[in-house]
């Protein structure tokens, strides 16, 4: 099929990049989750998925290649994804990257 482009409107929380003199949490702040102290906290106490998961080694998979129309998103803007394969049959999968207990994304 060659490009494909799709477009998707993605509700997200947006990413937030904020110097924050508390530590970031980890699995055994167990008390920094129970009462985050702001939005960024919470968001970094979501469980995250291992790297096994989502990251890509190299260029990944040269029969299938893409890429997001931005790098950065606020809530509720579209957002466009440019996949270049010969299949008609592929599935995406969108992470979140940030800390989520050292993992790095989250699903």
């Amino acid at each position: 099929l060659g490009a494909q482009k799709l477009a998707l409107s993605v509700l997200c929380l947006g990413l937030a990049v904020a110097l924050n003199p508390e530590p970031l949490p980890t699995t055994s702040d167990s008390e920094v989750c129970k009462n985050p102290i702001n939005h960024i906290v919470r968001e970094n106490c979501l469980k995250g998925a291992p790297s096994s998961q989502w990251d890509i080694n190299g260029a990944g998979d040269w029969s299938i290649q893409g890429f997001a129309s931005d790098i950065s998103y606020a809530p509720g803007e579209q957002v466009e994804f440019y996949v270049k394969t010969d299949s008609d049959k592929y599935r995406l999968d969108i992470f979140r990257m940030g800390y989520y207990q050292g993992h790095g994304a989250r699903l």
